[in-house]
């Protein structure tokens, strides 16, 4: 072999690191890209004036809602597209309430840093409560199941722990 040859082999072989580089850079970029918009979700629990459930969306990225559910000692209403408050406070024995709720849509998307009321309670009888508070705090829960626009991963939230 000649001096011409072995500059010709260097050069093919510094073009194959080169395009493995850049594979792998662009793979890492990718993952970045991804990790850059990550939905998070989290459901907030305040008790000021009643009680209220608020859906947070608190990661970098939107999220899009595949499943909804509410979940009552233990049992699941999932995507439920009528009022189902009516019947749950009945089966909870709760009386003497005004309500307010909200239910994600199967496919809404929830941009970063915004926040929806799912559900508050208010009382016709302030001495009721403690004691309602109680019931209902005992007995809901949400679970939320949703999509980053990349669609690659599920991801699922059940209030007060990730799923």
């Amino acid at each position: 072999m000649d001096s011409s040859d072995y500059i010709a082999l260097g050069s093919a072989v510094i073009a194959l690191a080169a395009f493995g580089v850049a594979i792998w850079q662009g793979h890492i970029s990718r993952r970045h890209n991804i990790l850059s918009v990550k939905p998070r979700f989290h459901i907030d629990k305040s008790y000021i004036e009643g009680l209220h459930y608020r859906l947070e969306s608190q990661g970098l990225g939107p999220g899009v809602v595949r499943e909804f559910s509410i979940l009552v000692n233990e049992q699941e209403i999932t995507n439920p597209t009528e009022d189902p408050w009516p019947d749950i406070f009945k089966a909870l024995g709760v009386t003497g309430i005004n309500y307010d709720f909200h239910i994600p849509a199967v496919g809404s998307t929830h941009s970063p840093n915004t926040s929806r009321q799912l559900l508050s309670v208010t009382f016709a009888n302030i001495s009721t409560n403690p004691k309602v508070i109680e019931t209902i705090d005992q007995a809901i829960n949400f679970r939320i199941k949703f999509k980053s626009l990349y669609e690659n991963e599920m991801f699922s939230y059940k209030g007060g722990e990730d799923a």
